[in-house]
């Protein structure tokens, strides 16, 4: 019966250690200063800025929902963001392909 203690306690262990997984949450990234901006020609464009707080180069792909003046759905969009820097941030600005109001991060693929 002792023998089947150990391997529970040391799965247990690890689990509340974080091995085998993320130890930051969301792969550790995030985005600030998410927003609609409008560009001198008056089209609309989403920016924020990704950080990274892995130790390595890395790229994602950030899933954000669109949504109109209502706060109904209206679409979403999936931006790559390549080679932000180790520990760094990198901004992004992407044009809009339809009318929305406010956008909102839904995902974070990395």
């Amino acid at each position: 019966m002792g023998l089947r203690i150990i391997p529970v306690f040391a799965f247990a262990a690890c689990l509340m250690s974080g091995c085998g997984g993320d130890k930051l949450p969301n792969g550790g990234f995030s985005v600030d200063n998410l927003r609609l901006v409008e560009a001198h020609d008056g089209t609309r464009n989403v920016s924020g800025v990704v950080r990274n707080q892995n130790p390595t180069v890395r790229s994602v792909q950030v899933e954000i929902a669109l949504y109109d003046a209502h706060n109904q759905p209206v679409g979403e969009l999936q931006i790559p963001i390549n080679s932000i820097p180790a520990e760094g941030i990198k901004g992004f600005e992407w044009s809009l392909d339809r009318e929305a109001e406010a956008v909102r991060l839904k995902r974070i693929y990395h």
